[in-house]
């Protein structure tokens, strides 16, 4: 799809339709390859399209960016230089492309689009402007797949927050302000409470306000990621992030040794698992106290484990977070699920969460695994089968012989085998 939105592009909106309603009618029903629809498209252009083709559809890898811009106030130009970062040799040349800037020349709103023309390894140009901008969106159109790494200042990198012309631009901002770690000073409280806003400004696309959370954790601001957890927050997309966020800054070298900053985040995990309205955040505020092995939080995760929701997504978290806690019930409150009569797609996970725990209770996971080897769900049945093979137990091995000769199916037999064998060897 990346390719597409380039070529379109590149091609103009005109030309690129035509060609597609072309290609379709010229290969309607028919089996069709890449160089099908180069060879339409360089007919309704003109242009010779192998090289776009070659690198964008052929040869492995994207660009990697190294971009940054300066500002020279005794000749009022702006300079602008790209780097390839990626492994360049002979098999695979620099990419070629044209790398866009929009440059917010004011603060009235005036703006030109600039570009550069990017052959080797690197590329420089200068552009001559009346004033110093506010800003240099890089290639605010999405026009170049390519993984960026910009450098930009802060106060740029605000002004393109708020203003850039596109949402993609904005993202790419907020990703930027979120690099800015360990920055202090009233120009970094500002970034820190305009990311803050953001995030609970409903007016704005959500995408964003989830790009806001992320790049408040990573710059390490725990308090304002707290807060926001307890804040009324309209969008579910946003309460993940925030709960996700949550688990991400529990889990920084200077929180870990924190018992103060763990119980917070404990109990505002606990809360959001017990009261937030999407199944979603609730899943992973679970999975979160299991990850980071909060036990004082451990009865929210007993109270999930009873939870209907849909798909079973709350049960499934539960389960999990119930083996990474490893508490002495741990393989008793599992074992209830691998059974019948538990959602298909949730037996599977018990299972392997199962496994893990296996050694609290070895008989039991045992017993547990071998009931599932002949279930009439696959799923289950290959997942019981690569607990036996982990439980390394020897007298295994004949439920295994057993298993093989009983398969009709080639596929599964070759992985029971497999199984057998690690199992024989250890």
């Amino acid at each position: 799809s990346s390719t597409l939105h380039m070529l379109r592009t590149k091609l103009g909106d005109e030309v690129f339709f035509a060609s597609l309603a072309e290609y379709i009618d010229l290969h309607k029903n028919a089996t069709v390859e890449t160089p099908d629809l180069r060879k339409v498209v360089e007919a309704r252009s003109g242009e010779s399209l192998e090289q776009f083709f070659y690198q964008w559809t052929t040869r492995p890898g994207i660009p990697r960016l190294n971009i940054a811009t300066s500002w020279d106030d005794s000749t009022s130009t702006l300079t602008a230089t790209v780097e390839q970062t990626q492994p360049i040799d002979g098999d695979n040349p620099a990419f070629e492309f044209i790398l866009p800037l929009f440059i917010a020349t004011d603060a009235a709103g005036g703006s030109v689009i600039e570009s550069i023309e990017v052959r080797g390894r690197s590329a420089t140009k200068t552009f001559t402007l009346a004033q110093r901008p506010r800003f240099v969106a890089i290639d605010h159109a999405r026009s170049v797949l390519a993984q960026f790494n910009i450098t930009q200042d802060e106060s740029e990198a605000l002004a393109q927050l708020a203003d850039a012309p596109t949402l993609f631009a904005r993202v790419k901002a907020a990703r930027t302000l979120g690099t800015m770690t360990g920055m202090t000073g009233a120009s970094s409280a500002f970034a820190t409470e305009s990311l803050r806003r953001l995030v609970s400004q409903t007016d704005q696309p959500t995408t964003l306000r989830v790009e806001a959370v992320r790049a408040l954790a990573a710059r390490g601001n725990s308090a304002d990621v707290r807060a926001l957890s307890s804040t009324s927050i309209d969008r579910w997309e946003v309460r993940l992030a925030i709960t996700e966020a949550l688990a991400a800054i529990a889990q920084r070298e200077e929180n870990k040794s924190n018992p103060q900053a763990l119980t917070s985040i404990g109990e505002r995990l606990a809360l959001l698992a017990a009261n937030d309205d999407s199944v979603r955040v609730r899943a992973a505020a679970i999975r979160s106290i299991g990850t980071l092995g909060l036990i004082e939080q451990s009865r929210a995760v007993a109270r999930a484990l009873t939870q209907e929701s849909q798909h079973d997504q709350v049960r499934q978290a539960a389960i999990v977070a119930t083996a990474d806690l490893a508490g002495p019930r741990a393989a008793a409150l599992i074992i209830p699920f691998t059974r019948q009569g538990t959602i298909s797609r949730t037996r599977p996970i018990a299972i392997g969460a199962l496994s893990r725990v296996a050694s609290l209770d070895p008989k039991a996971a045992f017993e547990a695994f071998a009931a599932q080897a002949r279930d009439r769900d696959l799923r289950t049945r290959r997942a019981a089968w690569r607990a036996l093979a982990d439980l390394g137990d020897a007298s295994v091995l004949a439920l295994f012989d057993a298993l093989i000769n009983e398969s009709r199916s080639p596929e599964l037999k070759a992985e029971l085998q497999s199984l057998r064998a690690t199992l024989a060897a250890k």
